[in-house]
């Protein structure tokens, strides 16, 4: 697993330096979800922990950008690169099958879709 405290102030510096500079497209990679998963089973309470100190990372990104303006104008997709079961994936298995993702931003339209 990554350094939570320096990992959230790398973010933070990062986040602050590449937001006053102005972007068209910012990629951001968790791992520590997809690891914990691998290691310690498919929504484990490891992997749980770990998709929180995601959604923390995360939530502070989207408070610099709302600080700066840019949230209301700025498309932001989450997603994973893949589903998965025990501490696998790749079958057939519904579990491997779907991939969760979210989408927010101008123009897009509320509600679920499920393909």
């Amino acid at each position: 697993m990554t350094d939570k405290i320096n990992d959230t102030i790398s973010l933070e510096t990062m986040a602050i330096t590449e937001i006053r500079k102005g972007f068209d497209l910012m990629f951001m990679h968790f791992p520590d979800g997809d690891l914990a998963g691998h290691e310690d089973g498919w929504m484990s309470r490891q992997q749980l922990s770990a998709y929180k100190r995601d959604d923390d990372s995360l939530g502070l990104l989207l408070e610099v950008m709302r600080s700066r303006n840019l949230y209301e104008d700025t498309l932001i997709i989450v997603t994973s690169d893949h589903g998965g079961h025990d501490t696998t994936h790749g079958s057939d298995l519904p579990e491997d099958l779907t991939i969760p993702w979210l989408i927010s931003g101008p123009r897009t339209i509320r509600g679920e879709l499920v393909t």
